[in-house]
Parts: structure tokens; C-alpha cells; sequence
């Protein structure tokens, strides 16, 4: 048998085919970004409804009367009574129209109201005073004024006679009348008489 010698020619070309493989697992999550600026403020809202009204305040009117010790009616002039020798006992208070300046409060006397309150202090002493409730209606009566009452506090007895410093309060019951500021917080209205 003779040799037979093949001559094997250079490829001109060489394809290659691709195939792409699956999908790798996914990498770690990245570090969190910086936070951003803070946003624009929204619009205001509507308003709100109005709330409740709130309590009165405190006033005060002080007059000068001589409280006699008579608890029949009429007082004269400038003259306030009681229908009770015991003033914590006293359910009905007679103020004439004139007090002891020779003031008419008639009007005043008459607006006094259910809610107010009374308050008679000797002049001389404030450790001499009453404190009343108005309990009803007053009763305009010609030269003086009755006004239905109920005692609430007070302390010692306004003597016959003497001048009284008479108030009529609305706003609160804690009601002071003398000529040094009181320290007790719970007073709502001091009346200075100096």
C-alpha cells in the first residue's frame, strides 16, 4: 500500500455559538442614601369651632350704711337691717336707697340679682364680717330695697350701730374687703380700703 499524505487547508472562519447561561442569584441589598430635604409645609387648616364661653369675672360695688340692730322694716336713711337678731340666721336684708354719704342707689340696689352676693363688714374691724347668697328676686319698696338672702360664711358679729362697708359681689364667693392686700390665693376679689 503507498502513503497517501493529506494536506489539510487553514480554516477561514470560525463560528462560535453563544449560549447564554441563568440568571445568577441576586447580590446584597446597597447601604441606605441620605435622607432627603424635608418637604414644603402644607396648607393651614380650617378654623375651629368656638369654644364655650367662659365664667364672669369678679366686680364689686361698696357703699357705707349703719346697721341697726331692729329687724323689723322699714330702715331709715343710710340704715340696713336684718330680719334676724342673729346674723347668720337672717334670711331677708332691708337697704334703704340712701346711704350714709347721702347717695341714692336706688337702681343698683334694685339690679341686684340671683347669683350676687352680699357682703357686710364692720368698718372698724374686718375680722366682723357676713357673707350672704342672694336667693330670690329683691323687692323695690319705695325708699329701700329687700333683698332675700342666705348666709354662707363669715366670721364674728357686726355690733349695732356701727358702720358698715356693704358690697355687692358677683363673680365668685372669696370676696376680701380691707385695707391690706390678703395672702390667701383662693380670694378672688379684694376690696382696699385704705
Amino acid at each position: 500500500m503507498s502513503d497517501i499524505n493529506v494536506a489539510m487547508s487553514t480554516l477561514d472562519k470560525i463560528c462560535v455559538e453563544v449560549i447564554p447561561g441563568g440568571a445568577g442569584p441576586p447580590g446584597p441589598s446597597g447601604a441606605p442614601g441620605p435622607p432627603g430635604p424635608p418637604g414644603a409645609d402644607g396648607a393651614p387648616g380650617p378654623q375651629g369651632p368656638q369654644g364655650p364661653q367662659g365664667p364672669g369675672g369678679a366686680a364689686a360695688n361698696l357703699f357705707s350704711y349703719t346697721l341697726s340692730s331692729n329687724t323689723g322694716e322699714p330702715p331709715t336713711s343710710s340704715q340696713m337691717r336684718l330680719n334676724n337678731a342673729s346674723q347668720t340666721a337672717a334670711t331677708l336684708m332691708w337697704v334703704h336707697h340712701t346711704d350714709n354719704s347721702g347717695t341714692d342707689y336706688s337702681l343698683l340696689l334694685d339690679s341686684i340679682t340671683v347669683g350676687n352676693n352680699m357682703v357686710m363688714q364692720d368698718k372698724n374691724n374686718s375680722a366682723n364680717v357676713q357673707r350672704y347668697h342672694v336667693t330670690a328676686s329683691v323687692t323695690d319698696k319705695g325708699t329701700y330695697t329687700e333683698i332675700p338672702v342666705q348666709w354662707f360664711t363669715g366670721s364674728g358679729t357686726v355690733p349695732n350701730g356701727q358702720v358698715v362697708l356693704a358690697m355687692i359681689a358677683s363673680g365668685g364667693n372669696e370676696v376680701v374687703i380691707s385695707a391690706t392686700a390678703p395672702s390667701d390665693p383662693g380670694i378672688e376679689l379684694w376690696v382696699d380700703t385704705s
